[in-house]
């Protein structure tokens, strides 16, 4: 995989479990703003993780856009974000870790970087 299409696919993957971003907010802002302390086996979780969330998003989306109602689209989401969350929880992340990584990549350029890298060879 490029770098160009690493570089686009990198925010799809960080974005793919805002919703489950959403759920799991319960930081005060201050303490949103501190950066965690991530260690490489962590990146290495988030990697797999994150290849893992974009695949199950890749999976789910036509269903979700196809879908006859918006009780069904919704439906469809939820099943999607429990996958996710799974996902998560089975490379040995919280989703609170997880989200906690994508803010501190979306933060920092150089982790940003690394985590790219990491995902390139997963992929």
């Amino acid at each position: 995989m490029n770098k160009r299409i690493l570089t686009t696919l990198l925010p799809a993957l960080m974005l793919a479990v805002a919703p489950v971003a959403a759920m799991a907010q319960t930081q005060a802002p201050a303490q949103q703003q501190e950066m965690p302390k991530i260690d490489d086996s962590q990146l290495d979780s988030y990697a797999d993780a994150a290849v893992r969330i974009y695949d199950i998003r890749v999976r789910w989306e036509p269903e979700i856009r196809g879908a006859e109602s918006q009780e069904k689209a919704m439906e469809a989401q939820r099943e999607a974000r429990t996958e996710m969350i799974e996902a998560v929880q089975k490379e040995g992340l919280s989703v609170e870790e997880y989200n906690s990584i994508t803010a501190a990549a979306q933060r920092d350029p150089d982790l940003n970087q690394k985590i790219a890298q990491l995902i390139e060879e997963k992929r």
